[in-house]
């Protein structure tokens, strides 16, 4: 099994609400690449076990992991065209979302595989 080098790299982002707070979405100011924010989101969802996971949609140009949270869908939006985004159907839960996901402070923690060659350790 081969060991992937990761870069630690902080971003600075500003959660938005949407104008019915149904949905979030961020301010990209350091442009990296949006699909690190959509596996990482994943990535604390699945540890966190208030949430379950339902499904996944995979599109041409979007792709889309729906969870429940206190019997609330959350889907979690890739979109190629727009970047990522959160969309859920009870605006209640908006605030406790960007309380799990940390970015009350805008500043989120992510893990990114180097884009150049993996090198073996």
């Amino acid at each position: 099994m081969k060991n992937l080098i990761y870069e630690v790299i902080t971003v600075k982002i500003q959660p938005i609400k949407s104008n019915n707070n149904k949905s979030i979405y961020f301010k990209n100011h350091e442009n990296i690449d949006e699909n690190i924010f959509y596996e990482n989101t994943i990535t604390i969802f699945e540890n966190n076990k208030q949430f379950k996971h339902i499904k996944d949609i995979t599109g041409p140009s979007e792709d889309i992991s729906v969870w429940e949270l206190n019997n609330n869908e959350i889907s979690l939006i890739n979109d190629l065209d727009y970047g990522f985004s959160i969309q859920f159907n009870n605006p209640i839960i908006a605030d406790e979302i960007i309380s799990i996901l940390d970015v009350r402070t805008t500043e989120i923690y992510f893990n990114e595989i180097k884009k150049t060659k993996a090198i073996k350790i």
